[in-house]
């Protein structure tokens, strides 16, 4: 790797001089059981892609992440009143208020996904 300076997907803009640089971008993600309303809305969701047609807002904001697994469907709790972010110049940090939490979250997911750049 050549001396020089990289933008990362997380938005960061790092320099570097030699080696890998690693990026870790790190995400919070609430866990609630399946009451059925997935499949439905994932119904909605496949039918207005394979149409091409707009998908309907409800739907976009349910599929955060378009995904569960077998611990139940994941919610994006970043932009939730219960979720603080802070950011200084050596740390980002999530604050969870317990109070705020969607009643019917049961999990909270702490997910890192890393990048290398050589």
């Amino acid at each position: 790797m050549k001396n020089g300076e990289i933008l990362t997907p997380s938005g960061e803009r790092f320099v570097f001089e030699g080696g890998i640089m690693l990026d870790i971008d790190t995400s919070v993600v609430g866990i609630k059981p399946e009451d059925g309303t997935f499949g439905k809305m994932h119904e909605i969701l496949v039918g207005c892609r394979e149409l091409g047609v707009k998908v309907p807002n409800k739907v976009n904001e349910y599929f955060i992440y378009d995904r569960r697994d077998d611990r139940g469907v994941h919610v994006c709790l970043e932009k939730h009143k219960c979720c603080k972010k802070s950011v200084d110049d050596s740390e980002i940090s999530y604050e969870i208020e317990l109070d705020k939490l969607p009643k019917d979250i049961k999990i909270i997911r702490f997910v890192c996904d890393r990048h290398e750049y050589e």
